[in-house]
């Protein structure tokens, strides 16, 4: 190999090697990134379909749909206020906030569509149906009490450090 083939691939491999480091930091520093952003703008779309369907379904079916904006603005209120949480375009959800907005214009505009005279909440009746029903982590996988990790199924148990 000559010397000035030696020199043009070098040069190639720098231009390269600049050019796959323009493209990473326009992508947010990771080159997987700019897929990744558009996989998770997909999985914003997809709740905000859930909503839309979700609220027709309902309204339809004679239940105040409005209601679910509450669900929204309870997991706003869950949020962690010092900032520390996911800035909304790496969230695979849309933020807690615009969805309370979005789900009452959507409830509004499916009331207007429907002729039912009262829209069910039927919260009574709901808890009562909801009562006991086990949710999170299954306890029968394992559970912490009193400083101890139990495993009913497979029937053991042993300390966890102070503070874990």
């Amino acid at each position: 190999m000559s010397r000035l083939s030696s020199i043009r691939r070098i040069h190639a491999i720098v231009l390269f090697l600049l050019i796959s480091a323009a493209v990473a930091t326009a992508c947010a520093v990771n080159p997987v990134t700019g897929k990744r952003q558009l996989m998770l703008s997909f999985s914003r779309d997809n709740e905000r379909e859930a909503d839309r369907l979700g609220i027709e379904y309902a309204t339809t079916g004679g239940w105040a749909a409005g209601e679910m904006a509450n669900f929204f603005a309870t997991l706003e209120r869950m949020r962690p206020k010092s900032g520390g949480g996911l800035p909304d375009w790496l969230s695979t959800h849309p933020a807690p906030e615009k969805r309370v907005e979005s789900v009452r214009e959507l409830a509004e505009e499916w009331r207007g569509k429907v002729e039912h005279a009262t829209l069910l909440v039927n919260q009574e009746d709901y808890l009562q149906l909801i009562e006991g029903l086990v949710y999170g982590a299954d306890p029968r996988q394992g559970f912490v009490r009193d400083g101890w990790f139990n495993h009913p199924g497979l029937t053991f148990r042993f300390p966890l450090p102070e503070g874990w």
